[in-house]
């Protein structure tokens, strides 16, 4: 059982909040939700709960159970249940959320219809946590957002110019427009912060989108003392959230990459008579680029020794995963070639194109 002396704000209880208790981890892993309605005197019970690990919150119209800190954001309260076991006093802290309103125009000064403005927090590590669904802009350019827990933060807006190309050729260079923060720039660190106390209603947070075009690569594949290239492909990511894989080049190596900007990483990958070749490089693109060489060679090998220091090594099977700061291995390993199985004696050796 669950039970709680009130569901409060300041102090005082908050009449017709729902409390849940969402079990995350039961005795056979299983995931479930329940409730319970507070009562007359704002106190609540969820009973017949199974055992497990529960995070336990309150909620009602206009006002949120989720604490906004710089850096982070949390809410409720995680109460661990063991068989035939009551927690009492789970006392739950409702505070009045906020609303922001506003206009997102193009630096002309014209609205823009459907860009999607959330708040955001930025977490430790550099990215943009949103802390709600957002809401889209209407014809006029118009947005709202409610339910906004206290706190500070950065209102975004994010629109595409793909909206407008839907059934078109996307061209390789075009206008597009950068995540921006109000009142209008780019950089989160220039953004105007905007603080949000209990029950505030706060107009006019008006955001300018800013430019960000986008630009052409173009290069060739090429590979020393090799004749021919067979089953080329390109993969490239940008640090501007673009990516893909280009299959689409020409037998003599050509290739030509659209709708990139900033810093991006080439990957080129080929077969020849000579076995499986690989290349990398990284280009900054600040317009569009013209005969950028990729370089394939031969791929590269680990070979190294598992230890278990101070313990004796598992009986289960071992594999050693190869990962970089923009790749996360796949939980299922069998057929990855990035991954090597470690022998009785720890050796392992990745043999893939690294």
């Amino acid at each position: 059982d669950l039970a709680g002396e009130r569901a409060e704000h300041g102090g005082a209880g908050v009449g017709g909040a729902v409390v849940w208790a969402i079990l995350f981890t039961g005795e056979r892993g299983a995931t479930a939700r329940y409730s319970a309605n507070a009562g007359p005197d704002d106190g609540y019970v969820i009973d017949r709960l199974p055992a497990g690990r529960y995070n336990v919150f309150a909620e009602k119209p206009g006002y949120t159970n989720m604490l906004v800190q710089p850096g982070r954001m949390s809410g409720g309260r995680t109460v661990d249940l063991g068989t035939a076991v009551a927690a009492s006093a789970i006392d739950l802290v409702l505070r009045r959320t906020g609303s922001v309103a506003g206009r997102v125009t193009r630096p002309d000064g014209t609205p823009v219809e459907k860009a999607r403005v959330v708040s955001q927090i930025q977490l430790p590590n550099g990215r943009m946590l949103g802390t709600g669904p957002g809401a889209l802009t209407d014809a006029g350019g118009q947005y709202r957002l409610d339910g906004i827990p206290p706190g500070k933060y950065a209102i975004t807006a994010i629109y595409s110019v793909m909206h407008e190309m839907m059934g078109k050729a996307v061209p390789d260079e075009y206008q597009e427009w950068a995540r921006t923060f109000h009142p209008a720039t780019a950089e989160f660190e220039r953004a105007a912060q905007i603080t949000i106390a209990g029950g505030d209603e706060l107009e006019h947070i008006d955001i300018t989108l800013q430019p960000q075009p986008r630009y052409r690569i173009s290069g060739v594949l090429t590979a020393d003392g090799v004749s021919s290239l067979r089953s080329m492909r390109v993969e490239y990511a940008s640090s501007k959230g673009t990516s893909g894989v280009l299959t689409h080049i020409l037998d003599d190596g050509q290739f030509t990459i659209g709708g990139v900007s900033g810093p991006v990483t080439l990957l080129g990958i080929a077969e020849s008579d000579n076995g499986p070749l690989i290349g990398l490089t990284e280009v900054n693109v600040t317009g569009s680029l013209d005969g950028v060489r990729l370089t394939l060679g031969a791929p590269a090998h680990v070979r190294g020794r598992l230890v278990f220091e101070g313990a004796p090594a598992p009986d289960w099977e071992l594999k050693v995963q190869l990962a970089t700061d923009w790749f996360r291995p796949p939980r299922n390993t069998k057929d990855d070639p990035d991954a090597a199985r470690v022998d009785g004696d720890g050796q392992f050796r990745i043999g893939s194109g690294i």
